[in-house]
C-alpha cells in the first residue's frame, strides 16, 4: 500500500478510475510551501499545459488536493498514465490530511508527479476541457471554496473554438457534456472518440499521455 496526492486531474474519481487505478480511499489533503503550475507542457501541443507543482519554500504558499490510500499494483498504473520519465517525475512528499483516521500519522509521506525541466514551459496555460476536470475533481472532494475560485479564474485554452469537430462535437463540451458522462471520453474533439462505443476509434489517441497531470 502506499499513498498517492493528486493535485490535478486525479481529483476526479472518473480520472482515476479511467486509468484503472481504485483507491481504497480518499481524503482531501493540503501540501505547504509548494504552488500549482500548468506549464508542463502536453503530448498534444494544442492541449496546452497540464499540472505540476512547484516547491517555493513559502509557508503561504500551499496545494490543496486528495491524497489516495492506494494497492501496491496501482503504482505501475500511474507511473504509466503519468508519463513517468516522459514528461514527470515520481517524488515523495509529506502532506497533512484534512481528516486523517485513527491510524494516519497529522503528516503523511505520499508520492506524486512533477514536471521534468526539459518539458517546462511557463507560458503554458491549460485547456478549459483539462482544467473543467481538474475542478470537478476538485468540486468532489469539496475543496475549499477560495481555492477553487482561483482555479476558475486560471487563464485557459478555448478548444471549443478551435477542435469543434463536425464528427464528434460532443467531445469538446465541458463536464456536463454527455460523451464524458457516458464513457469517459477526455480526448479533445479531432475525429472519432477513442473510447465511446457509439462511434468508433479516435483518429489520433495517446491514452498514456492523454490525461497527465496528476
Amino acid at each position: 500500500m502506499f499513498y498517492y496526492f493528486g493535485f490535478g486531474s486525479n481529483m476526479s474519481m472518473l480520472s482515476l478510475r479511467a486509468k484503472g487505478v481504485e483507491p481504497r480511499a480518499s481524503t482531501k489533503a493540503v501540501l505547504h510551501g509548494w504552488q500549482l503550475r500548468f506549464n508542463v507542457q502536453h503530448f498534444f501541443r494544442h492541449e496546452g499545459g497540464v499540472g505540476n507543482i512547484e516547491n517555493t519554500g513559502h509557508p503561504d504558499d500551499r496545494v490543496l488536493g486528495v491524497l489516495h490510500e492506494c494497492p501496491d499494483e496501482a503504482l505501475s498504473l500511474l507511473d504509466q498514465a503519468e508519463a513517468y520519465g516522459h514528461g514527470y517525475n515520481r517524488i515523495e512528499i509529506e502532506v497533512e490530511p484534512d481528516n486523517p483516521s485513527a491510524a494516519m500519522a497529522p503528516k503523511v509521506s505520499a508520492l506524486t508527479y512533477v514536471g521534468m525541466p526539459q518539458f517546462i514551459d511557463n507560458d503554458c496555460r491549460p485547456s478549459r476541457r483539462y482544467l473543467n476536470i481538474v475542478l470537478e475533481g476538485g468540486r468532489q472532494a469539496g475543496l475549499d471554496g477560495k481555492y477553487l475560485e482561483s482555479l476558475a479564474n486560471q487563464p485557459f485554452i478555448n478548444l471549443m473554438s478551435t477542435q469543434r469537430s463536425r464528427h464528434h462535437p460532443e467531445t469538446t463540451q465541458h463536464l456536463t457534456g454527455r460523451c464524458w458522462q457516458n464513457s469517459r471520453c477526455t480526448q479533445p474533439s479531432t475525429g472519432p472518440c477513442l473510447i465511446c462505443p457509439r462511434r468508433g476509434l479516435c483518429t489520433t489517441s495517446s491514452k498514456a499521455f492523454l490525461e497527465a497531470g496528476t
